[in-house]
């Protein structure tokens, strides 16, 4: 649990600024770690460094493409959302969810708020009117958050991913922002 249990329950979320990078690398890297964590990346593939992120973060707020999200408690940022928008022109309305929280911040509304500030960001953004995301089918929380913000599932992928010595299903969800 943190330190300072005033920070928990002042969670900020906000658009991610270049300055977040080193603390978004450090969630994302402890949340990689996690055993039975439903993330597609395995922790060795994860190769981002702080001025790839910051390059990134700072690209998005220039281009409109997409939106970093952050969550911050005591000024340690606790979970992170990227909505990445489609390069090509058949699927510019289209952007790409995807979300960490770091496991003493699950189960407290952070995930909701961050993909209600997501959501909002893409009403805004003029361009995207279609959200997505994937998620593990055993993931019964996280679908729950993203059917109460709005999602729908589309889909299921069986065997999609291989993660610690076993192949897991995978849901496909989609939502209409425009």
């Amino acid at each position: 649990m943190p330190d300072d249990e005033a920070a928990v329950g002042e969670i900020e979320v906000r658009t991610a600024v270049p300055d977040d990078a080193e603390g978004m690398l450090a969630c994302f890297r402890e949340i990689l770690v996690e055993p039975g964590i439903g993330v597609m990346t395995e922790p060795d593939e994860f190769t981002y460094t702080t001025d790839d992120e910051r390059k990134l973060i700072a690209d998005l707020a220039a281009g409109g493409g997409g939106v970093f999200v952050v969550a911050v408690a005591g000024g340690r940022v606790v979970g992170t959302l990227s909505c990445l928008g489609e390069k090509r022109r058949a699927r510019r309305h289209v952007a790409n969810i995807g979300i960490s929280i770091r496991r003493e911040f699950r189960g407290r509304g952070v995930g909701t708020r961050m993909m209600r500030a997501a959501i909002d960001w893409a009403r805004r953004s003029g361009v995207v009117r279609r959200l997505e995301l994937s998620v593990f089918a055993e993931n019964s929380a996280a679908i729950r958050v993203y059917e109460n913000v709005g999602f729908a599932i589309e889909g299921r992928r069986p065997r999609a991913a291989f993660r610690e010595g076993r192949f897991i299903d995978d849901m496909i969800m989609g939502m209409w922002v425009g």
